[in-house]
């Protein structure tokens, strides 16, 4: 059974002016095996001129291009790899590639004013059309950089800080890139702070204007209040590390508390643990994954009153398809059952595929299949038609992915694939009569003149068989007359037998 060597993207973003992408399908399987790119209509992927190369390795590559060339068609689409090998077929999940024609955009720091003692919440703005891809990299405070975690730029500046732990004044968040300051002080009133980003497709590095931070008197009896949305949304991938926000300013500074909503709705303390961390506006969770995503709350308050926020945080996990068994053998007439088990975030749809042909494509019926379920293919009857290899592809907004399996037919009766036709001879002519047939076990032939073994009707001198096993598993047989008599005409018929049953090949053979 052929299979990909390697996964291919669910996606691909690259600009126009840096280009150079290119999807490499490789896979193994045999040498006659053919790669080929399609579209999601099923056609072929040819080649447009300074535009998309198909090559004949199975890349498919996209080089820079002017903003005012680009087509939707080649860079704003949908892309499948497809592998032929003898009858099988097998697909890649959909690969969608986007392009993104370069324009100028903005990177400034949102001002924020906050009164002293408090935590401040600084914004790094960046143009809306740009926000996929342009991402804050790191925050200048002063001489000072802060970085959100780890550092991607190099070591020749004069210092860093490592502002991902609890007890750090300054914490660059993740994901949002917000720059917090704990426990603002007079200082701070005198230092600038500008945000850097990069531009993940072409490199591009911009820094933002610096801005002052915006210090306010302290007001006396001060409650607790915000500028944060009630509710809001954050997103991070599995493994990451994430830095849930509380932006609540009081006088006295408020105290904080988190909490979690459990499926059922009951309200219950957040622990410090090892790989959790409230720490006052700021709740660390390190290496996220399924568990943590749901509605966490925060309360800040003080003797004046109290504020509560709510932060619903969804995980994004890349899917990953596998279909159960991955190769099975079913005898001709039994039922066949395939199970597409699918881990990661959730799934929004579950096509499945016989040998690079969708089933059940816009509702339509197929012979002797159904589905248990979305994830489960039933085969009521396995015949020769059902080989071949099964997929499942299932897909989200964000991701898509493939599981294979094999199916391969056990024990079958006999199938004629070939049989001789009526024939006008003279006598004393040659004739040779073929028939093959396919089966497994791999059948045998016998031969019968008038419904008679051809053993207890003539003489052997004159007539030969033979029968052998070609590489398709074909069996094949031949028949052999030689000075053909009056007396050989009649009604001629092949029989392929084998455990499984047999099938039968007539035709006349007229002698005149």
């Amino acid at each position: 059974m052929p299979n990909f060597l390697h996964e291919l993207p669910s996606s691909v973003l690259f600009s126009n002016d840096t280009g150079n992408s290119q999807l490499v399908c490789q896979a193994y399987g045999g040498p006659q095996m053919i790669i080929q790119w399609i579209l999601k209509d099923g056609s072929l992927v040819s080649s447009v001129p300074g535009l998309r190369q198909a090559l004949p390795n199975g890349t498919l590559y996209f080089p820079p291009f002017a903003g005012h060339l680009f087509r939707t068609d080649v860079h704003d689409t949908t892309y499948r790899c497809r592998i032929s090998y003898s009858y099988y077929v097998l697909l890649s999940h959909d690969i969608r590639v986007r392009a993104v024609v370069r324009q100028p955009y903005e990177v400034k720091v949102e001002s924020a004013d906050v009164t002293l003692g408090n935590t401040a919440f600084l914004k790094c703005f960046v143009s809306s059309h740009v926000r996929e891809f342009v991402h804050v990299s790191s925050w200048f405070g002063a001489k000072e950089m802060l970085l959100p975690g780890r550092s991607d730029i190099g070591s020749g500046f004069t210092h860093r800080s490592q502002s991902h732990s609890p007890g750090t004044r300054y914490v660059v968040t993740t994901p949002g890139g917000e720059l917090c300051i704990r426990n603002v002080n007079e200082e701070d009133r005198l230092k600038r702070f500008s945000c850097v980003t990069v531009d993940t497709l072409t490199g591009e590095r911009k820094t933002s204007e610096a801005v002052l931070l915006t210090l306010k008197d302290s007001i006396p009896n001060m409650a607790p209040s915000t500028s944060q949305k009630s509710v809001s949304e954050l997103k991070a991938g599995k493994g990451a590390s994430v830095q849930l926000p509380c932006n609540v300013q009081g006088n006295p500074v408020p105290s904080f508390s988190w909490f979690r909503i459990s499926d059922t709705g009951s309200l219950y303390t957040v622990p410090s643990s090892q790989r959790i961390v409230p720490s006052q506006s700021l709740l660390f969770i390190r290496n996220v994954d399924e568990r943590d995503a749901g509605r966490w709350i925060c309360k800040a308050f003080n003797q004046f009153g109290e504020q509560k926020l709510e932060i619903h945080l969804t995980i994004s996990n890349e899917l990953v398809a596998h279909i159960h068994p991955q190769i099975q053998i079913i005898n001709s007439g039994s039922a066949a059952l395939l199970n597409c088990s699918i881990y990661g975030s959730e799934v929004n749809k579950i096509e499945w595929f016989h040998n690079g042909q969708e089933l059940f494509a816009n509702g339509r019926s197929e012979r002797s299949m159904s589905l248990l379920s979305a994830n489960t293919l039933k085969i009521d009857s396995v015949s020769k038609k059902d080989q071949g290899i099964y997929q499942c592809i299932v897909s989200n907004a964000r991701s898509s992915a493939q599981g294979s399996s094999e199916l391969k037919l056990g024990e079958s009766p006999p199938e004629i694939s070939y049989g001789f036709v009526e024939q006008n001879v003279r006598a004393s002519a040659y004739i040779s009569l073929k028939c093959s047939a396919t089966g497994s076990p791999p059948p045998q032939f016998v031969w019968l003149l008038d419904y008679q073994p051809i053993l207890d009707v003539s003489s052997l001198h004159r007539y030969t068989m033979d029968q052998f096993l070609d590489i398709n598993s074909h069996v094949t047989t031949h028949l052999n007359i030689s000075h053909v008599h009056s007396d050989d005409g009649g009604l001629y018929t092949c029989v392929a037998s084998n455990s499984m049953g047999s099938a039968s090949h007539k035709a006349r053979l007229n002698v005149y």
